[in-house]
């Protein structure tokens, strides 16, 4: 029964448009995201086509890193025109990081679900929620 659910979830998700797409990560640290941080990220530059290689992306993802290995929130992503990665400022234990455009969009819909397929093939224990922003401001 579990899995006709997902099958019946993953059919929902394929026509399915949201603003933002959130991944929480209850109980964990940020250095806890470091050995996996590194698909986190490319999975995403590879669905906004955005050069992975490029520099701008490189000193993104090292500064990341480092963020990580001190156990602090990173920066994320946030480039206009584009959706962008958001880690917002938690003080619950929880780690969140959210993918969001002004508009609803099956882009951030395909990114979220990517990374939960990703975070689900580390057994890392996660929930996935949608627009859980309030986007009456611009990003």
């Amino acid at each position: 029964m579990f899995s006709t659910m997902i099958k019946y979830l993953q059919i929902d998700c394929i026509n399915m448009k949201a603003k933002s797409g959130h991944i929480i990560i209850p109980h964990k640290s940020y250095k806890d995201l470091l050995p996996f941080y590194d698909e986190i990220y490319t999975t995403y530059l590879n669905e906004i086509k955005q050069d992975v290689d490029s520099e701008e992306a490189r000193v993104y993802l090292e500064i990341a890193k480092m963020d990580l290995e001190n156990n602090r929130k990173p920066v994320g992503f946030n480039k206009p025109g584009s959706v962008r990665f958001i880690f917002p400022i938690r003080d619950d234990g929880t780690i969140e990081f959210y993918f969001a455009r002004t508009v609803k969009s099956q882009e951030v819909v395909n990114i979220t679900m990517k990374i939960n397929d990703l975070l689900n093939s580390k057994n890392i224990a996660h929930k996935v929620e949608y627009d859980k922003l309030n986007l009456s401001r611009k990003l």
